[in-house]
């Protein structure tokens, strides 16, 4: 709780941690340049040397498979148009989930104007996919696979984990987005079989302007950009040290407390499930056990989600209808659309590691206030 007011769209970003502030701050007094050779410099080498290892640790990697980056957009760019360029011209199809985030979405519109066959596979009414129905739907030409981890609106954790191995065994470059699952659900890129996976700092209590990908060893892939040697020629340009330490710090925070989280956060969402549920014409999305801990999603008939999100501002809670990333758009929310909804309105509400009792309790209060609000206008 902040003043006031409740936060709950912690699925746009989160509060940053204590450790991750106070790991900035003492990487913004190193402020050399991790390229330059001079002693000083090796400073902020050994941060970004230190942060690799020990990210890399958290998710099962080798520290040379972790590149530094801007966050999670730019490093599902980065795996899609690396993997892509290096494909063989017999494996030029790319199929994807239906309800990717929209920078999944967008790359793969652009690379089918450049000649690549794109499939998008319709999820379930949960938003989810059934394992073998993924691996029966790859034809023989399919050279890129990518789903996210656990989905950004509906909250469904998608089967990764089932299919990785098998797609690895076929030879298909399979990504993930992991931007909503890293440091809420444990994440084991060896097990997982996946070819690369996304992150972002500021999902998992972390700073704005880091993320990370993991790409395997011996990957075939171009690297899209150009420029300098950082990260390997991978992703080149000064990396943000600072904001990289506060990663690092964050996501060790996360993993150690993400059991006793999702336990807490789960016993909120049953409380909030209870209130809303109750509300006539109100229904759950993303339903199910597979789905990410205090990520909860709503669907009202006959309301319109950008008036209820409003009267939830006005009522003092932060909230979403959906993704941020769609900018206040007004248009239908393809989410829904894929599920089979329309003609309501969605609410998305995200709680975070501060969130308390009493933020739960005025959600209980001012949610169905506010719907019932507008089903009297």
């Amino acid at each position: 709780m902040k003043g006031n007011r409740v936060y709950a769209d912690n699925a746009a970003t989160t509060r940053p941690f204590p450790e991750a502030i106070l790991a900035a701050k003492a990487a913004l007094e190193d402020y050399y340049n991790p390229s330059a050779i001079y002693e000083n410099a090796g400073r902020a080498r050994r941060i970004l040397s230190s942060s690799r290892a020990l990210i890399a640790e958290l998710v099962g990697a080798e520290e040379d498979e972790i590149f530094f980056t801007s966050g999670g957009s730019e490093s599902n760019n980065l795996a899609l148009f690396g993997a892509a360029a290096a494909l063989p011209p017999e494996k030029r199809h790319i199929v994807a989930g239906e309800i990717e985030h929209s920078s999944i979405l967008e790359p793969l519109k652009r690379l089918e104007k450049e000649g690549f066959r794109v499939t998008l596979l319709k999820p379930d009414a949960r938003g989810g996919y059934d394992p073998e129905e993924i691996l029966r739907a790859l034809p023989e030409d399919t050279g890129i696979f990518t789903l996210m981890t656990a989905q950004n609106e509906v909250g469904t954790v998608e089967p990764v984990e089932e299919i990785g191995p098998a797609l690895r065994e076929r030879g298909i470059f399979f990504h993930t987005d992991a931007v909503q699952s890293v440091g809420h659900l444990e994440t084991g890129v060896k097990k997982s079989g996946v070819s690369s996976l996304s992150a972002s700092a500021h999902k998992f209590g972390g700073i704005k302007g880091a993320g990370f990908l993991f790409l395997r060893r011996g990957t075939p892939f171009l690297p899209p950009f150009s420029g300098g040697g950082q990260e390997k020629g991978l992703r080149p340009g000064t990396e943000n040290v600072p904001g990289i330490a506060a990663m690092a710090a964050a996501l060790s925070r996360a993993e150690k407390t993400r059991e006793s989280e999702e336990k807490r956060l789960w016993e909120y969402q049953k409380r909030l499930d209870k209130a809303i549920l109750s509300l006539p014409g109100a229904r759950k999305t993303g339903e199910g056990e597979r789905r990410l801990p205090g990520l909860l999603s709503y669907y009202f008939e006959g309301i319109d989600s950008e008036a209820l999100v409003h009267a939830l501002d006005l009522f003092g809670v932060d909230a979403a209808a959906g993704a941020a990333c769609r900018g206040g758009k007004r248009e239908e929310n393809p989410v829904l659309r894929a599920l089979g909804l329309s003609g309501g309105g969605a609410l998305r509400l995200s709680l975070g590691w501060d969130t308390g009792e009493e933020d739960i309790r005025l959600l209980e209060e001012k949610i169905p206030r506010a719907v019932r609000l507008l089903r009297e206008t």
